[in-house]
């Protein structure tokens, strides 16, 4: 408890966290309302329920104020465990044995609080209880709610939302069923949808883009990196992945791993009963194999809900032969959790509390931290920069800024956004000086920095991305 209490000291220091979980709200501080940005930021537009968590966080000027909401729905885990397996010993190290976890608590992605939600409705479902008054709601808020988080989430909880149906029919009136339904999504999920519609024209940003009369083409591009910025599994892989998820392809990606445990999950092709549970349990399969979303954090949920059937209808605990062989595999990643949680703790959880070790922590292992800091010296709050995609973080910039694709634009279209936006330095790769500026720079003297790579795995080495120069527009 006290171990894990400790990682809610731990800074922030991945891309994503960095760039939208909470660059989007201190945006949203900054200029006091939430606005359409007419940038290229449209990382921004991914902004939801979680990033509200992030944001009340802000008013106790804490960046880190979401871990808290990773850290106690893992706590739950364990006590959900627990209602399957009185082996608490077990429970342990069954979830000490996903590295991924980890990674994630490290994170502003709120992820484990919905993990939750469907581990709470899944158990209530394979425990068989007779819904009291109110049960049915609670159960309906719980799987309603995480689409509000995030679009990926709508593969978890349309299917969960006709399990409830098909389990509970006889307890249930179908009309208010589909009344509550409606009410809670738009008290709660809807804010994410409208939002978006009433900003962009598009409840699910930028998936529909293409629909539009005039399509903006840099968006679309975006919406096919979000999907494919990973490894897509492979029709022949389809079979194979919790295997894949299990079994480090590479050293710099055992933080990501899924428990070997895992693999268990073929077990569910011996059960004949509960066939409604299961055919759920490959639907959700089947639909993230679909949607192209290959990373062991999208199937995180699935796998907890498999191992709880599991614990449920094929005793894996008190069978000793299957004992064994849950054990042996599971221990060795569970050192390795273990490891993970004692070096956090040292290089990031301490350093908290002295702020010339958090410095020097933050110049190591957050993303683009050590960059803006050095932009941060050399602009004033009273100036305006333009970024270019180089730099992703958006988090401890001290001016306002605007965010574009300098690349794909050419001189003129980005000297008529410098009018535009009244931009007064431009924050850009040598490669894009070099191709866009250099000829039209009036001014001899320019200020350069190299953007180290920053990561938290000590595997990672710490090298040179890019050249960043520092430009002043009065120079154009």
């Amino acid at each position: 408890m006290f171990i894990l209490i400790l990682f809610t000291f731990s800074q922030i220091t991945d891309a994503d966290s960095l760039d939208y979980h909470l660059g989007s709200v201190l945006e949203i501080i900054r200029s006091n309302q939430l606005e359409i940005r007419k940038d290229e930021w449209f990382h921004f537009r991914l902004i939801g329920l979680g990033e509200m968590i992030n944001f009340y966080g802000l008013f106790f000027y804490s960046l880190n104020f979401g871990q808290i909401f990773q850290v106690l729905p893992l706590m739950n885990i364990f006590l959900i465990l627990y209602l399957f397996n009185k082996d608490k010993k077990i429970n342990y190290l069954i979830v000490l044995s996903f590295p991924i976890i980890i990674t994630l608590l490290l994170s502003a992605k709120q992820i484990l609080i919905l993990s939750n939600c469907y581990l709470l409705v899944f158990s209530f479902i394979l425990l068989k209880e007779k819904p009291l008054k109110y049960s049915l709601l609670v159960l309906l808020f719980l799987t309603i709610i995480p689409i509000g988080f995030k679009y990926t989430y709508l593969i978890y909880s349309i299917p969960l939302w006709f399990v409830l149906i098909f389990k509970f029919k006889k307890e249930i009136q179908l009309a208010k069923f589909i009344f509550f339904s409606v009410i809670i999504f738009l008290i709660f999920p809807s804010f994410f949808y409208l939002k978006n519609f009433l900003h962009y024209g598009d409840p699910i940003t930028p998936y529909f883009e293409f629909l539009k009369a005039i399509p903006n083409n840099e968006l679309i591009n975006f919406g096919e990196d979000l999907r494919h910025s990973e490894k897509i599994f492979n029709y022949f892989e389809f079979l194979f992945i919790p295997i894949l998820h299990s079994f480090p392809i590479s050293l710099s990606n055992i933080t990501l791993l899924a428990s070997p445990i895992v693999i268990f999950c073929y077990l569910l092709f011996l059960f004949k009963t509960d066939k409604i549970l299961i055919f759920f349990l490959l639907i959700v399969y089947t639909l993230l194999f679909f949607s192209e979303k290959s990373p062991s954090r999208y199937f995180l949920d699935l796998y907890f809900l498999v191992i709880l059937f599991l614990l449920q209808n094929f005793n894996l605990i008190k069978e000793k032969r299957f004992l064994k062989l849950i054990i042996i595999p599971i221990i060795p990643y569970s050192i390795l959790t273990l490891g993970m949680i004692l070096y956090t703790i040292l290089t990031l959880s301490f350093p908290s509390f002295n702020q010339k070790a958090f410095q020097k922590s933050m110049h190591q292992k957050a993303h683009n931290y050590e960059i803006i800091e050095w932009i941060n010296n050399k602009t004033s709050y009273n100036d305006i920069l333009m970024f270019d995609t180089t730099i992703r973080s958006k988090s401890h910039q001290k001016s306002n800024f605007y965010y574009y694709s300098v690349a794909n634009k050419s001189y003129s279209e980005l000297i008529k956004i410098v009018d535009d936006k009244k931009i007064t330095k431009l924050v850009i790769s040598k490669e894009n000086y070099e191709k866009k500026f250099k000829p039209f720079y009036k001014c001899k003297d320019i200020d350069m920095n190299t953007l180290n790579h920053a990561t938290r795995n000590p595997i990672n080495t710490r090298r040179s991305i890019a050249n960043i120069y520092l430009l002043d527009t009065r120079c154009l």
